[in-house]
């Protein structure tokens, strides 16, 4: 699905540089669920904002089924990430002035989809998140569960083969934490859609098909938790 080959990331401050990312090396599978942890100024999020062509490396290959991001301008990553990618943040990241559906409807409008069909799309991608009745609402009428939700419905209206999540339980109270990541781990598809989060939580992170750690920059550890990429490794 996507892969990371020898990407470094410097930010430069005046004469200084600093080292975010430091020769890593990641493939990420077709349905598979990878959790990254590790500690702030990590680079964790780093890596999340390259996989989504927000960012673009110093060096080395970020390849989307086969297309080197790197190597892309920004209008053209710009279509691979509204047509291709869902983003899931810990701010929810909704406009204000917006109602629920028209918050989930608003990457197919800016992909040229007319607004009605948008729309209905939105109500479709609400429903299935048990939002029907707050569709009209607007987000300071949502509790924080709910507006997360909106926004992973927002994230799927696409149908993306890829899903991001940066800290998506990090705003939440335990129990609509739990809520969400039930709905995460819901989204994987085999062959079909992959989800990558980003999390601070041991136990948010324990979700995964596979987990990494990252430590200044490096990939410090992975795990093998579960389905066939825990089997895949017990085999070899």
């Amino acid at each position: 699905m996507i892969e990371l080959r020898s990407v470094t990331k410097v930010h430069r401050q005046g004469p200084r540089e600093i080292n975010v990312l430091r020769g890593i090396d990641l493939s990420v599978g077709a349905g598979e669920f990878l959790t990254v942890m590790g500690p702030s100024g990590s680079g964790k999020s780093t890596i999340l904002n390259l996989l989504g062509g927000l960012d673009v490396p110093t060096s080395g290959s970020i390849l989307f089924r086969g297309r080197d991001l790197r190597q892309c301008s920004d209008r053209e990553r710009s279509v691979v990430r509204r047509r291709f990618i869902g983003f899931v943040f810990q701010r929810f990241n909704l406009l204000p002035t917006l109602t629920a559906a028209e918050n989930v409807a608003l990457p197919l409008m800016l992909d040229g989809h007319g607004r009605s069909r948008a729309l209905g799309r939105a109500h479709d991608a609400l429903g299935r998140l048990r939002l029907s009745d707050r569709a009209t609402h607007f987000p300071d009428a949502l509790s924080g569960g709910e507006m997360q939700r909106v926004a992973i419905a927002r994230a799927l209206v696409t149908e993306p083969a890829l899903v991001l999540c940066d800290e998506p339980t990090g705003s939440l109270d335990s129990a609509a934490g739990r809520q969400v990541l039930e709905l995460l781990r819901a989204l994987p598809e085999p062959d079909r859609r992959t989800v990558v989060m980003v999390t601070h939580d041991a136990d948010a992170a324990s979700l995964g098909d596979r987990m990494l750690t990252i430590r200044d920059g490096r990939v410090e550890s992975e795990s093998l938790l579960r389905g066939q990429y825990a089997v895949a490794a017990s085999n070899a």
